[in-house]
């Protein structure tokens, strides 16, 4: 039997059928205000209007830290970090490390790397010392870009600097 939760619930048992009634049907904003909203400040502030202090989904839903994409990895070259947590998982490419880290401006991120570089050093501290986070990375990350071959293509490789 499938769980009712939510929206699936009725607002009350209407005592002469004994059916479940919504009243929560009708939404937030008309149709009208919603063709009035053209810009993302406008949308915060109907939306401030409405519910009152905008919440962050991030911290919210998530754990607020950031993830970073490939080529924002260059922002944690140079800086110094703390693993808090990682894990290992298996992709599409193979296996690859998943870490969450906090910089030493504050900067709360995860990183998601199967390269040569990241990949290979934490899985080697892993696999040496069991440990799974509480690692200080003083020199941050350092980029290794490497040319094209006739083997493969123009890439960057990033590793622990240390």
């Amino acid at each position: 039997m499938a769980k009712l939760s939510g929206s699936d619930l009725p607002d009350r048992i209407d005592p002469e059928t004994g059916m479940g009634v919504w009243d929560n049907k009708k939404r937030e904003f008309e149709t009208e205000e919603l063709r009035e909203i053209t810009s993302f400040d406008e949308a915060v502030a109907a939306a401030t209007d409405r519910f009152g202090e905008i919440s962050d989904a991030s911290t919210e839903i998530g754990s607020g830290f950031d993830v970073l994409d490939r080529e924002a990895k260059d922002s944690l070259c140079g800086v110094g970090f703390i693993v808090l947590e990682m894990s290992f998982n298996h992709g599409d490419m193979g296996e690859f490390v998943s870490f969450t880290a906090v910089t030493q401006h504050n900067r709360r991120v995860i990183v998601n790397d199967g390269s040569t570089g990241i990949y290979k050093q934490l899985k080697a501290w892993h696999d040496r010392t069991g440990k799974k986070g509480g690692l200080f990375v003083k020199g941050g990350l350092r980029r290794s870009d490497y040319p094209a071959t006739e083997e493969r293509p123009a890439g960057t490789t990033y590793y622990l600097n240390v």
